[in-house]
């Protein structure tokens, strides 16, 4: 119960309007605090951005280090990671 309490806390990104126009989206690197229970994903699981837009990873999870890493179409993976793919062969 209590992992799925931490996924509902976090299950939307806060969004703040920027002067520019664009938005800045604040989203969970993990989740679970201090706890036993840990919350190993990102949250939400999915966000849809427009060009221009900026994305703020914060980890929510205290004492489990989290790293983002963005991989474009024609960068190299780093050798620690898995990329998956969405259907259209883009990078999730």
């Amino acid at each position: 119960k209590q992992g799925l309490a931490e996924i509902e806390k976090y299950k939307e990104a806060k969004a703040t309007t920027q002067a520019d126009g664009s938005t800045l989206y604040e989203v969970a690197v993990g989740a679970g605090g201090a706890t036993q229970v840990r919350v190993q994903r990102f949250l939400p699981g999915e966000l849809t951005i427009k060009k221009g837009d900026a994305i703020r990873y914060i980890n929510q999870s205290e004492g489990e280090p989290h790293t983002v890493t963005l991989v474009g179409p024609n960068d190299v993976q780093p050798e620690d990671t898995t990329v998956e793919a969405f259907a259209d062969g883009t990078p999730k």
